[in-house]
């Protein structure tokens, strides 16, 4: 799945019964639901489990790289602006664990074809049916957003404060990309996720109040999400297979992949 679905998802509501249905004809398999467009119904054809595993290591250097960077500099007022940031992720991240219980979507990997995926899925249990949000997306977009804010209310500096902006926005847009190319989520699930993790920065801005942010530093945000999530969409991974991509309006590139 390219950069495109999660920069240019449009969300149109749709019932299943009006949706393709995929052929469970050897392995009915859950039903597909809760689609939002047509980017939503391709993403059946996608796995990687490489993919999978690189967003795995980019969420732990979104969470970790905040706090790092806040303990380096290790102030009178770090313990506050560690707790703001800590609160800002745990707020997105138990609403989208709500979310996820609450919805029970099946992850799109649970309708690819190839039986080694199909396989997969019957193996992974509870966690097939855990799709809307992507939890992967929430938290590293709840890092940036959250990490970001505590670094900026503690520094004057804004080019170093643009340069973290940039590489929480970029893990954040990588990350959200792989989760789609993995086959664990669709692009609304990843939309979601993005949603919910920006608005982790609530909290830090009601704990530590109001920050001015140069132009600079906006524009480093956009950069850093358009360069991530560009990164994330071309890099070759087991099976991946690059494939035109056409969506009303414009077109792109999908990256699908499949378990080898």
């Amino acid at each position: 799945m390219s950069a495109l679905a999660l920069l240019a998802l449009v969300a149109r509501p749709a019932s299943a019964e009006s949706d393709p249905e995929p052929d469970h004809s050897t392995d009915p398999g859950p039903e597909p639901r809760l689609y939002f467009g047509g980017l939503d119904r391709q993403s059946h054809d996608d796995f990687s489990s490489s993919a999978s595993a690189a967003s795995d290591a980019l969420l732990v250097l979104g969470l970790s790289a905040p706090l790092v960077l806040e303990l380096g500099r290790n102030d009178d007022d770090t313990g506050r602006r560690l707790g703001a940031y800590a609160g800002g992720v745990a707020a997105s991240g138990l609403v989208a664990a709500a979310m996820k219980e609450l919805w029970r979507r099946p992850r799109p990997y649970n309708f690819n074809a190839d039986p080694a995926v199909r396989a997969y899925a019957r193996r992974a249990g509870k966690d097939a049916t855990a799709s809307f949000p992507s939890g992967h997306t929430t938290l590293t977009f709840a890092a940036a957003a959250a990490g970001g804010w505590i670094y900026a209310s503690g520094s004057d500096d804004t080019t170093a404060r643009a340069g973290v902006w940039f590489g929480g926005t970029a893990v954040a847009g990588a990350t959200a990309v792989l989760r789609m190319r993995a086959g664990k989520h669709y692009p609304s699930d990843v939309a979601m996720g993005v949603a919910l993790g920006i608005a982790g920065v609530a909290v830090p801005a009601a704990v530590l109040g109001d920050v001015e942010l140069s132009g600079g530093e906006i524009a480093a945000m956009a950069g850093g999400l358009l360069i991530g999530a560009g990164i994330a969409s071309v890099i070759p991974f087991d099976g991946d297979v690059v494939v035109p991509l056409a969506v009303p309006g414009g077109g792109g590139v999908a990256i699908t992949g499949t378990m080898r």
